[in-house]
């Protein structure tokens, strides 16, 4: 296997995830191109129809016991659930649904299943801040954008 021959000064003002995230953020100013909103919208949307799919099988029966149990009225959709919950507990619950019929996206360059990650993150912490469906989707691209980037920059990609 390949060593990372890279150096990593924490000692600077900026490192490596500083300034991905700076570059990220300086796309947030900008719409999204209409392909690309398209794309991550059929993206998202079979993401969450997983999840609740997930929610009515016998393979979500734990995560619709621990939604039982985080379910306790917070901001963020619970997949299958009547109440919230608080957006991390959510999105936990989610992530977890919407990877467990293993129908996920994969991007198989970096080796990652992007959306059970950040579907489930974008979607809980969008309702609990109340963005826009614009800004959802906006910070969902984002976070494929990142997580595509640590997977390809990992030897072998992410899951390797």
């Amino acid at each position: 296997m390949a060593r990372c021959r890279c150096r990593i000064d924490t000692g600077k003002q900026l490192t490596l995830a500083r300034e991905l995230i700076r570059a990220l953020r300086l796309t947030a100013a900008h719409p999204l191109p209409d392909d690309v909103a398209r794309a991550a919208a059929l993206h998202f949307m079979d993401a969450l129809g997983v999840g609740l799919a997930a929610a009515g099988s016998p393979v979500g029966a734990a995560y619709r016991e621990a939604g039982r149990q985080f379910a306790s009225g917070g901001p963020a959709t619970v997949l299958g659930m009547a109440t919230g919950a608080a957006a991390a507990d959510a999105a936990l619950v989610n992530g977890g649904l919407m990877h467990s019929l293993e129908f996920d996206d994969t991007h198989t360059g970096s080796i990652i299943h992007g959306s059970s990650v950040i579907a489930a993150a974008a979607l809980a912490a969008g309702e609990a801040h109340g963005v826009t469906g614009g800004a959802l989707l906006g910070a969902y691209v984002r976070g494929w954008e990142a997580l595509a980037r640590f997977g390809l920059a990992a030897p072998g990609g992410f899951h390797a």
